[in-house]
Parts: C-alpha cells; sequence; structure tokens
C-alpha cells in the first residue's frame, strides 16, 4: 500500500470511521473496529493533501483536496456519479468536482452548516469556491 499522507475523523463521537488520503491519489474510509478499509476510490491524479468529512452530513459526504489542484465532494451513499462542474465524465464512481486550482491545494475548511467550503493553494490563492 501506497503511504498515507493525510486523514480525517468522522465527527461523531460514536463513530469509529476515518478517511485517508495516500501519495497515490487514492481516498479511503476505514472502520477501525475492523481495521479494513470500507472504501478506497482512486480520484486525484496526486497525492491527497487533505479529506474531511462533511460537516453538515458526515454519513453522506467527504471531501478531498489533492496536489493535483482537485477538490473533490465524494457522494458516500450510493455508486452514483455527481456532476463535475466542467461538465466532463469522470466515470461511474462518486464524485463531483467543486473546485480546481492551478497548483496543487494545501487545506480546505467547510463551515457546520457546509454552504460555503475554501481552500487554499501552492499558487497563493484562496478561494471561496461552492454554495450549494
Amino acid at each position: 500500500p501506497a503511504p498515507l499522507v493525510s486523514v480525517g475523523i468522522h465527527p461523531s463521537q460514536s463513530s469509529f470511521f476515518v478517511a485517508t488520503g495516500d501519495v497515490d491519489g487514492m481516498v479511503s474510509i476505514w472502520d477501525l473496529r475492523k481495521q479494513a478499509a470500507l472504501f478506497s476510490v482512486h480520484g486525484h491524479s496526486a497525492f491527497v493533501s487533505a479529506v474531511s468529512f462533511d460537516p453538515a452530513e458526515p454519513n453522506s459526504y467527504l471531501y478531498s483536496a489533492g496536489e493535483d489542484g482537485l477538490l473533490l465532494r465524494w457522494d458516500l451513499s450510493n455508486d452514483a456519479i455527481l456532476m463535475s462542474t466542467d461538465g466532463a465524465g469522470v466515470g461511474e464512481g462518486k464524485l463531483r468536482e467543486i473546485g480546481r486550482a492551478s497548483l496543487g491545494i494545501n487545506s480546505f475548511a467547510a463551515n457546520e452548516s457546509s454552504t460555503s467550503l475554501a481552500f487554499c493553494a501552492d499558487d497563493q490563492s484562496f478561494v471561496v469556491c461552492w454554495r450549494p
């Protein structure tokens, strides 16, 4: 397995789930009780710099950001793809591109209701990029 470079803890106090990102662009959700991955998908072409469960709907969505300049929102509830913001299909999957930087994304944050999401990138940009 590839080395892990990012981790996010499910916000529920009774949850045993964590999300990880690795150097090969893989995003995974782990059940700590079973010590096994429940969800693993490849969505980034470079390492995943940050992962976070959606603050408003942590059982439904997960965010990931990468050195490829992508900020993705993963649908954890089904296998249907969410439309990419650039209109390009990305195959049968569980993601929606919600932001892109010209260089890698270092970190991101969402407000408690997930109505705004901001990220900062290697090109020194700071962008509020998504409002449902």
